[in-house]
Parts: C-alpha cells; sequence; structure tokens
C-alpha cells in the first residue's frame, strides 16, 4: 500500500485531523476573544454606572463637606467584591471618604475633572466622575473596579479552548484512523489477490462489507469469474483448432478492450447522470432559496423598523424619567436640609414635571411599547411559518396539517405576489395527511410562484391586481388542493409541455423551467397523487393537487387490492 505521505492512511488523518484543529482553533480564538472584549466593555459600563449613581447622590455631601453622608452614601459599594477602592475628594481636595487601597495615582484626581473618565491601571478599571453641587462647590469621586475575576475567567476559558481543541483532535486522529485502517487492509487484500490472479485465477476477493469497496470487490470477483471462463475456452480452442491460436489471441484482446471500454463508459455514464440530477435538485432549492431570502429580508425589515423607532422613543423618554427623578432627588435633598421652604419645594417639582413633559411621556411610552410588541409579533411570525415551510422531511411519510403547510408557504412567499395580486385562502376542515411535508411546500411554491409571474405578465402596463385562490377540502380518501389565478392563461397547444423538465416561457433569468417538472415529480411520482391543470388563454389558470389521505403506501395497496 505506500508509505509515508504517499499512503490512503497519512492522508486521511491528515485530512480530517487538520480541518478540524483549524475550525476549533478559529473558534476558540473567536469567542476567546470575544469574551475578553465583552467583560471588558461590561467592566467599563459598570464604572460608569457606579460613578453617574454615586455622584449625583453626593453632590450634598460636597456642597457641605460632610463625611458622614459621604459614608452613608458610598459604604454599599464596599459590598460588592469587585470594587477595590473608592475615593471622595472634596471642592478642597481633602478626603470626604476613602475604603479600600487606592492606586497611587488617585492622588493626582484632587484638583479634580471636568467630565467623566475611565483609567485602565493597576489591573483595574476606575471612573473619575466630577461632583457638581447645587450650591457651587465641586468635588471628585473615584471608583476602582478589580479586573482579577475577569482575568481569571478568561484564563479558564483559554485553557479550556486548548482543551476542546486537543479533544476534538484526538478524536479526528482516532476516526480518521480507524477509517483509513479499514479501507487498508480491504483495498490491501483486493492486491494481494490482484497479484496471485497473475498466475492463479481461481483466487476470489473476500469482502463482507455493504459498500462501494465490496461492490468493487464482487466487480472483481465476477471479472476473475469470466477471465477463468475465457481461459477455459481459449485452451479448449487451442487443442482443437491450433491454426487459429493467432486469431483467436487477437480475438481475447479485442474482448478485453471492449469490456474495459464498456466498464468505463457505463463508469462515465452513471457519473454524469448523477450529476445532472444533483445539479438540477441544487439548481431549483438555490433558486427558490435566494427568491424567498430576499423576500423574507423585505418582509422583516418593516416590523423591524417600527420595532427601532419605538426604542429609540422609549430610550429618549427613559432619559427624560431619569433627569427627572434626578432633580426630584436635589430638590428633596435641598428641601430636607432646609435650604429651600415647602412652596419653593413644590415649585421647583412642578416645574421639573413640565420640563420632563410627563403627560406625554405616560401617554405615548404605553402606545410606542405596544408597537414594538406587535413589530417583533409580525418578525416572529415570520421566522415561525420559514421554520416550518424548511422542515426536513423524514425518510417516511409522516402525517401533516396541509392547511397549516399551506399558510406557511403564503407567509414565505409574501414578497412574490404581495404588490400584484391579493390571496383568496378558503381553507376547509381536512384530516392529517400523510406526506413528505417538505416536498409539498416546494411544489405548492412552485405553482404560487407561477400564478404571481402569470399575473403580473397579464396586467403589466396597468394598475389591477389580481387573485390567487388557494381551496382545500377531503374528497373521498383524498385531500384536494385548487391553486387558481386570473393571469395571462397556458396556450393549448403548450399545455402538455409544461410539464417537460427546463420547458419554459419566462424570459432567461426569470425561470428555470423546473418549478413545475418538480411539483409533478413530488405529487405523483413520490405521493401517488395526480397533478391537473385546466387554463384558459386569458383568463387564468387552476392547479389541482389530490393527495392520498393515507399515504402513498396506503394507496399502493388499495391500488393492489
Amino acid at each position: 500500500m505506500g508509505r509515508g505521505w504517499a499512503s490512503i492512511r497519512t492522508k486521511l488523518i491528515a485530512f480530517i485531523a487538520i480541518p478540524i484543529v483549524a475550525i476549533v482553533v478559529t473558534f476558540a480564538w473567536y469567542f476567546t476573544s470575544r469574551q475578553f472584549r465583552e467583560d471588558a466593555a461590561y467592566a467599563d459600563t459598570d464604572a460608569r454606572v457606579y460613578g453617574e449613581q454615586f455622584a449625583a447622590e453626593l453632590r450634598s455631601a460636597v456642597a457641605f463637606g460632610d463625611h458622614a453622608t459621604a459614608s452613608e452614601v458610598l459604604t454599599p459599594v464596599t459590598v460588592d467584591s469587585d470594587v477595590a477602592a473608592t475615593t471622595l475628594f472634596g471642592s478642597g481636595g481633602e478626603v470626604l471618604y476613602q475604603s479600600g487601597t487606592p492606586s497611587k495615582w488617585v492622588q493626582s484626581a484632587r484638583r479634580g475633572v471636568l467630565s467623566q473618565k475611565l483609567v485602565h491601571l493597576d489591573g483595574r478599571t476606575s471612573v473619575v466622575m466630577p461632583v457638581i453641587s447645587l450650591e457651587g462647590p465641586r468635588g471628585t469621586l473615584v471608583i476602582e473596579i478589580s479586573s482579577a475575576q475577569r482575568v481569571a475567567q478568561g484564563q479558564a476559558l483559554v485553557r479550556n479552548s486548548i482543551l476542546v481543541a486537543l479533544g476534538a483532535l484526538a478524536f479526528g486522529v482516532l476516526v480518521a484512523f480507524w477509517i483509513a485502517r479499514s479501507l487498508a487492509s480491504r483495498l490491501g487484500a483486493m492486491a494481494k489477490v490482484a497479484t496471485i490472479a497473475t498466475s492463479d485465477l481461481r483466487v476470489t476477493v473476500e469482502d463482507k462489507g455493504n459498500d462501494e469497496i465490496s461492490m468493487l470487490a464482487t466487480a472483481f470477483n465476477e471479472m476473475l469469474s469470466q477471465l477463468r471462463a475465457d481461459r477455459a475456452s481459449l485452451q479448449r480452442t487451442v487443442i482443437d483448432l491450433r491454426t487459429t491460436e493467432e486469431q483467436l489471441a487477437t480475438a481475447n484482446r479485442d474482448l478485453e478492450q471492449r469490456v474495459a471500454l464498456r466498464t468505463v463508459q457505463l463508469e462515465d455514464e452513471m457519473r454524469r447522470r448523477s450529476d445532472v440530477e444533483l445539479e438540477l435538485r441544487q439548481a431549483q432549492k438555490l433558486e427558490s432559496v435566494g427568491r424567498l431570502a430576499a423576500g423574507i429580508a423585505h418582509e422583516i425589515n418593516s416590523p423591524v423598523q417600527f420595532v427601532s423607532h419605538s426604542c429609540t422613543f422609549i430610550d429618549e423618554a427613559s432619559q427624560a424619567l431619569i433627569e427627572l427623578v434626578t432633580e426630584r432627588r436635589a430638590a428633596v435633598a435641598l428641601a430636607e436640609a432646609g435650604t429651600i421652604t415647602f412652596a419653593e419645594l413644590i415649585a421647583r417639582l412642578r416645574k421639573a414635571d413640565e420640563v420632563a413633559d410627563v403627560d406625554d411621556l405616560i401617554e405615548s411610552m404605553p402606545a410606542a411599547s405596544k408597537l414594538a410588541l406587535q413589530g417583533l409579533e409580525r418578525v416572529t411570525g415570520i421566522v415561525r411559518a420559514m421554520k416550518e415551510f424548511a422542515y426536513a422531511d423524514q425518510p417516511t411519510q409522516t402525517p401533516a396539517d396541509l392547511n397549516r403547510a399551506i399558510q406557511n408557504t403564503l407567509v414565505v412567499t409574501c414578497n412574490e405576489y404581495k404588490y400584484i395580486a391579493d390571496i383568496k385562502a378558503e381553507l376547509g376542515a381536512l384530516p392529517a395527511v400523510t406526506c413528505h411535508i417538505g416536498e409539498f411546500n416546494q411544489a405548492v411554491l412552485n405553482i404560487v410562484v407561477n400564478a404571481a409571474h402569470a399575473i403580473q405578465d397579464h396586467n403589466q402596463g396597468t394598475d389591477r391586481r389580481g387573485c390567487i385562490t388557494i381551496t382545500t377540502h377531503a374528497e373521498g380518501t383524498d385531500a384536494v388542493v385548487a391553486i387558481s389565478d386570473d393571469g395571462c392563461g397556458i396556450a393549448p397547444h403548450i399545455l402538455d409541455k409544461i410539464y417537460d423538465p427546463f420547458f419554459t416561457t419566462k424570459e432567461i433569468g426569470r425561470g428555470s423551467g423546473q418549478g413545475l417538472a418538480i411539483a409533478r415529480s413530488v405529487i405523483v411520482d413520490k405521493h401517488h397523487g395526480r397533478l391537473d391543470v385546466q387554463s384558459t388563454l386569458g383568463q387564468g389558470t387552476t392547479f389541482t393537487i389530490r393527495l392520498p389521505i393515507e399515504g402513498a403506501a396506503a394507496h399502493g395497496r388499495a391500488i393492489a387490492a
């Protein structure tokens, strides 16, 4: 079998292990770095929140140099294990409150700052906030948050990522080694038999597998059997007709060449057929996915805009409420300190309500929240419909709700028809129908899209809207689905060609000619149902789908009986 990089075993191990390592390392690096960035951002946010929250509550402490008030406000901060130190400087640089062990650079904050600052030094994330009292004095608040816990979590994440990568590599190597060992041993057995067969055609390849290699071994044994028969025939012919030895040798060579040529031709034909079938399926799926993706993105965009506008308004309203609460707290603090009278307090509170326009906020915020929820419900409905539409089929047919499947298909294809036609769905009572629901969805989608295109062609240049009517009902042992449009219709001379693969009357780039062919294959060949069409040129077309309610297997048994 070959050694080194030339062996199948080494190549297979390398080709499996290297991509696994690359993927795992890439994902580990991405998520680790992302976690580090998010943790840093959370630390900055915590620092800002602490600074903004306590700076507003410390105004009176800075204004009067009140150590007791500063201690009362800042003592709860020390409960947080991540807060390493807290320092409050008064307007003259004096320390009004200090807890923990401040960094050396904190002393430089005595001079004060004009605006909020974030400092990342000594393994800490610190916020420096100006504390501006209403009376005029300015102080400085410094809150230092330790990064030790975040660094430890990051190191643990790196270790776990390394362990996952090593585990994935080990698993990939073991799987590749097992597969390569199996392939190498079986191919080695065939090579050994091939070597012996040059002198003894009675040998055979013993392979009990059920895959392509076993098929190759079977073909090899059949070839050996044929060669044994040919050799026996040739030997008898040589004994009887020695004078024709040269002719028989020539015939034998010709026969071997024809067998080899025919084998190559059959292999090429099977490969081409498989490639064509795969390309047809993939082309149709890609066409549907591309068309639906654009339409669904368009449908989701509108409710998302409603949500965005509502959230923006709620954010602005929240800021107004925060400012109102801050102003009320400041006024209450002044009243408690005896700086203003009760009447002045009332006037100040009323003025704060007018500035925040509280009445408008009370009226508008619930409406904005309701609009955002409605937009999210619309997005959720579209995503749910797309998820159910794209449900992966089981190997066997399973009971399904055709009415719900049709509704989901109409949702995901809405962008194909909403500008040119209205949908009239008259879905009657249907029992659960045993079928491949994913392929049924694809067939309905193809017919609905064709109906929308027919209406668009018929009404082009006018402002008329068409109508697509979908009805369902049970009829005996069949579920019947009728899809009608009032489009341009189908000419009688091409009515018998519409199910031919690649036949289309649409311009290049608009249709592949596979939609109805695939729909007929799904309904007729796979489900043992019927797909009928009635069309009048210039008036419209109706496609009628009939599916056995009990499924294709039960339908086949009924026919046999």
